[in-house]
């Protein structure tokens, strides 16, 4: 009655309030009345917490107090009143505001939470569950619980769900699907199904709802639980069922089950159809999608059939009662090539039947646990087929439909190649190699996976492959032109039958491309999106096109960089269905890939109007000595207001002035506040300071040795490790206790330890060392707050911080991790490697779980030691260390340490590194000079190139746009790892030279400002006080602000008082890290900067 609008009285109804009162069928009065007011003064500690009952959310805090009495007058009569009072925080008040606080009662009568604004406040549940408290004084008096069930349908549906989700212990999906079967609508049934799978699933994964705080009320419509808004919160509903833990799974329970009574209302259900339903057994998601060689390339067309057996081993039938549950099977896959059912418990495969395709079907699986991720992938029996070729000066490239085995295309150790070179006059050329252009590993039809059937024995994937000729045979390469000098050279190529695709179909006879000339190189023009990209209330349908002819369009939507093996873009427009990114690229044989271009959505919100969060220059942590901490934010104009006792920071706590002295432990919090923006969120710094250091060593009662020590700001707890020889490698293993041995130490209140390592003891004469460590230990290390992880060994040294290690948890694959460390053979490496490398040493360092190789530490770092013996004359400062990738070399963040007498260097990968004493000399510097070994230094890693004529110029002033480009070569901060910036806003007299791009990527970090007026001034020399503020934002945006070891340095400087306000700061941390040592007393902050001051400033920066 109440949804329908009928036999209501309105009392009042204005954005703040609603008043009505309902006349019942079988006698009696219902009136509701609320209300919403403003209480700026109320605050937590005025909340008796014996009173009201606090909920925490991703989005705030609310407290909730609830007061039920029930006058029992006569028999079969009953009079109630419910008082409920809600208080929101500031946040999640700023989320419902403005303006209309209550929905209309007229707009209720047709308006449900899901097709309501976030600030609309449902009322229905209130009513609901006075119906639940009528029911609850009734249920012993089935006569007069009758006669009110004429008015509530409580005898009806209502009654009939409460009855037997009462009599569950806790809140499963079973109940849910109990009472789903009472609904008759097979329309709503099918909705409501699909949001309980969704509930089954999110409980088995342990997942965390963010958004579902309350039980929702009355819904007209269904978009399932996430899209139910904020509406949940002010429902005032969730009532009794909800009172056990407020935990939002089930918030997300209460939600689902309401929307199931409100539909068995509408549709009045009574109480004897209890009796003849039946009861069915829990649903479990078995899902997943096919695939064509990777993962992306999805298949669609495809017929999936869900087959049952009552034991793994037995014959497996088709399943036919989907159809009562209102499921297809078979189904036809997609465009995401996916497939899923509901299924009771019990065992299933998955047979799958696809034009072109081998017939295939999973693994048997066990229902339950939950299989959601049966992903398979089948076998084409298509016949390989040449797509495009293209020849330019990097060499003759041809494309395949289809994916092809690498090993037909040419056999990794005999070279023996299914490729033929041919000129117009049909004369053989030459081949000197075949690159591999897109290339995928074989990690997804091997044996012993979870569910893939179907066994590929090849290791590689290639669709595209460039064709190198060998000039020493064949002098000056692919010609442009014949001898005549004006006739255009054409060329071909052939495959030979042998050639096979992924699935191992051979040629049907061999393939011959068309004959093309040599043209230049070009890059592939960016797609473009018929959507622009900005806010939208509504899912948005994006379709990708390019206008470079005959290019692949690939794309990813989670912000992630593609490449081609991302998702293709096959003319079905990409679903945005919530925030996010679009990147994609175009791909073209003969071209080289586009510019990404992205595309960002804000899906039903608008973009966000915040400040942004201050951030302390010194992190969390325990530390030896006062602290001096810095905090800044990325707002231009916006105050940060701070506290020191864990208390909430406002904007009437203490002003952010300068520097925070931190003596002793303290929780700092912190926001940053402008007009006209929200506030930014809190964030907090824990800081220990110890009264002493630390350094003992003492047996723990399992008999393993640890040590404790400290350097700088790690207390190292590290303990003895024995490693056994296999070959020419050391082999180690890591006992769970072990790991689990120092992190109870390291827990001590007296030692406070944030590294955790071992000493790993290895045999004489090996050449690597291999560690094994158990993934869940990797896992308890990553999740404890700070905490990093080191190998150590006279072999060489490994110490991951908390991110790489989150990084390798998040992406093992097995039950153990595993480390290695291995000097590489030179004899292994190619001609094109032998050739970079002269001699030098070469070690490949790895980390695997199972045969998955994890190299991308997901921004945090590995710090290596390898010993390093100086040959006689090398300069120290030379020594360098490099990245080698496909014949490519870059320098990394490292140095040679005396002390240790070894190289260390910084990574934020892994892969294979070189080490070389490769110095460059300048004519023009002395060797008795003071920033001799700097200039040594950033000239070895090719930080710079001096200014011609083997000259380095050291007391010639630099420029602001010259700094700014040694500066972000010294941090691998290039242009081309930021492609979305290059064109957004840039500087007005950026110009179009060497450092137009280092511009234009540091503007959009953040890293310079410019001198106003949209100008950054490159041409003009660079000041000190400006090449510190550039080199601290440069250190802040990667996450590297040098750890201060001093809080009073900065004093010793007599000029201090020269130094602009905007550059403060950050020549404050500078100082106090000892990176700038001024002269002779004094910074200079207004002298023009020197090449040679700057080369000593990078020196004392990337020696660290």
């Amino acid at each position: 009655a109440f949804r329908n609008g009928t036999n209501m009285n309105v009392i009042e109804s204005t954005p703040t309030s609603n008043k009505f009162s309902m006349n019942l069928e079988g006698g009696g009065t219902f009136g509701y009345n609320a209300t919403y007011t403003q209480n700026s003064g109320v605050t937590e500690s005025m909340l008796d917490p014996r009173l009201y009952r606090k909920v925490t959310t991703q989005q705030g805090n609310y407290w909730v107090y609830e007061n039920v009495e029930i006058f029992p007058q006569q028999t079969g009569t009953i009079s109630c009143k419910v008082t409920r009072k809600i208080y929101f925080d500031s946040a999640l008040d700023a989320v419902i505001n403005p303006p209309a606080k209550l929905m209309s009662v007229a707009s209720m009568k047709t308006q449900g939470a899901t097709d309501t604004t976030l600030s609309v406040i449902e009322h229905s549940g209130n009513l609901q569950n006075v119906g639940e408290i009528i029911y609850e004084g009734l249920k012993g008096a089935p006569a007069e619980l009758g006669r009110f069930g004429s008015a509530m349908n409580a005898v009806g549906g209502v009654a009939l769900a409460v009855n037997i989700f009462r009599g569950r212990t806790t809140k499963d999906a079973q109940t849910l699907y109990d009472a789903l079967r009472l609904i008759e609508n097979k329309s709503v049934s099918d909705t409501l199904a699909r949001e309980i799978r969704d509930y089954s699933g999110l409980t088995v994964k342990h997942y965390t709802i963010s958004n579902v705080f309350n039980g929702v009320g009355y819904v007209s419509g269904y978009a399932g639980p996430l899209g139910k808004g904020l509406s949940v919160i002010t429902s005032l509903g969730g009532g009794w069922y909800n009172d056990s833990t407020g935990s939002e799974l089930n918030m997300m329970w209460d939600s689902i089950m309401r929307s199931i009574l409100a539909e068995l209302e509408l549709q009045d259900i009574r109480a004897a159809k209890k009796e003849k339903k039946k009861k069915i057994t829990w649903l479990i998601d078995p899902s997943g999608y096919v695939f064509e060689t990777i993962e992306t390339n999805r298949i669609s067309g495809v017929e999936a059939s869900i087959l049952y057996s009552d034991a793994i081993n037995g014959d497996f039938t088709f399943w036919s009662e989907a159809e009562q549950t209102g499921q297809n099977n078979p189904q036809i896959t997609g465009s995401d090539g996916r497939f899923a059912w509901d299924v009771p418990s019990g065992f299933w495969k998955v047979a799958f039947d696809g034009t072109g395709y081998i017939p295939s079907e999973s693994k048997p699986m066990e229902v339950d646990p939950l299989h959601d991720k049966v992903h398979i992938g089948l076998l084409s029996l298509k016949t390989p087929v040449i797509s495009s070729a293209a020849l330019n000066d990097t060499g003759f490239e041809i494309e395949f439909e289809l994916y092809m085995q690498g090993e037909s295309i040419i056999e990794p150790v005999s070279k023996k190649t299914n490729i033929q070179l041919f000129d117009d006059n049909n004369t053989p050329i030459p081949i000197k190699d075949i690159e591999f252009v897109i290339t995928a590993k074989n990690t997804t039809y091997k044996e012993g996976m979870t569910y893939q059937k179907d066994v590929l024995s090849t290791e590689d994937f290639v669709k595209r492959i460039r064709i190198i000729v060998d000039e020493t045979n064949y002098p000056g390469g692919f010609k442009e032109f014949k001898e005549d000098g004006f006739t255009p050279e054409r060329y071909y190529v052939t495959v030979l039958e042998n050639a096979k695709s992924y699935s191992g179909v051979k040629l049907a006879s061999y393939l011959t491309t068309d004959k093309v000339s040599v043209v230049s190189r070009e890059k592939a023009l960016s797609p473009s999106s018929n959507v622009p990209q900005g806010s939208y209330v509504n899912a948005q349908y994006i379709s990708l096109t390019t206008q470079t002819e005959g290019a692949t369009i690939y794309y990813t939507t989670d912000g992630s960089t593609p490449t081609p093996l991302s998702f293709v873009y096959n003319g079905t427009p990409v679903v945005m269905e919530k925030t996010g990114v679009l990147k994609c690229i175009a791909s073209r044989v003969g071209m080289d890939d586009s510019d990404v271009a992205s595309f960002q959505y804000f899906i039903g919100a608008t973009i966000p109007t915040q400040v942004m969060h201050p951030v302390a220059s010194t992190a969390s942590g325990t530390y030896s000595q006062s602290l001096q901490v810095v905090l800044t934010t990325a707002t231009e104009g916006a105050g940060i207001y701070y506290t020191l006792d864990g208390s909430e920071p406002t904007a009437s706590k203490t002003l952010y002035t300068g520097p925070i002295t931190i003596s002793n432990s303290v929780t700092l919090k912190a926001i940053a506040v402008k007009t006209g923006l929200l506030n930014s969120r809190t964030v907090a710094y824990e800081y220990v300071i110890l009264a002493s250091s630390i350094t003992t060593a003492e047996a723990v009662p399992t008999g393993v040795s640890l040590n404790v020590e400290r350097t700088g700001p790690n207390v190292l707890v590290q303990t003895g490790l024995l490693s056994i020889r296999t070959g020419s490698q050391a082999m180690a293993h890591v006992p769970a206790l072990m790991i689990q041995t120092l992190i109870n130490h390291a827990n001590r209140s007296d030692i406070n330890g944030n590294l955790l390592g071992v000493l790993v003891d290895t045999p004489t004469g090996v050449t690597g060392l291999t560690t094994q460590i158990p993934t869940d230990s990797i896992r308890t290390m990553a999740n404890r707050p700070g905490t990093g992880f080191e190998i150590s060994s006279d072999i060489a040294g490994v110490r991951f911080d908390n991110i790489a290690l989150q990084a390798i948890t998040d992406q093992s694959a097995s039950d153990t991790v595993t480390i290695s460390v291995e000097e590489v053979p030179l004899s292994t490496l190619t001609d094109e490697l032998k050739e970079k490398v002269s001699g030098n040493k070469v070690y490949q360092l790895t980390v695997k779980s199972g045969n998955k190789v994890i190299s991308d530490f997901k921004g945090g770092f590995a710090t290596v030691t390898i010993p390093y013996t100086l040959k006689e004359g090398e300069n120290p400062h030379a020594v360098v260390v490099w990245y080698l990738n496909q014949g490519d070399m870059k320098s990394v963040r490292g140095s040679y340490v005396a002390d240790l007498k070894a190289v260390v260097f910084t990574v934020n990968h892994f892969s294979y590194f070189m080490i070389k004493h490769d110095p460059v000399k300048f004519i023009d510097i002395p060797d008795n000079a003071w920033y001799k070994n700097a200039v040594d230094f950033i000239a070895a890693r090719r930080i710079t190139q001096g200014t011609g004529n083997n000259q380095y110029s050291p007391d010639a002033p630099i420029t602001r746009g010259r700094f700014i480009v040694l500066l972000m070569n010294a941090y691998d901060i290039t242009p081309e790892q930021y492609p979305d910036l290059l064109n957004i806003s840039p500087f007005a007299d950026a110009g179009n030279t060497y450092y137009t791009k280092y511009l234009a990527v540091a503007k959009g970090l953040g890293i310079v400002q410019g001198i106003g007026n949209n100008r950054f001034a490159p041409e003009q020399n660079i000041t000190r006080e400006e090449m510190f503020v550039m080199l601290y934002n440069v250190l802040h945006a990667i996450g590297k602000t040098p750890v201060m070891i001093s809080t009073n340095r900065i004093n010793d400087f007599n000029d201090i008082n020269q130094v602009a306000p905007w550059a403060y700061d950050a020549i404050f941390v500078l100082v106090n890290a000892e990176v700038v040592n001024g002269d002779k007393g004094s910074i200079h902050p207004k002298r023009n900067t020197t090449a040679a001051e700057t080369a000593q400033v990078l020196f004392n920066l990337l020696k660290q």
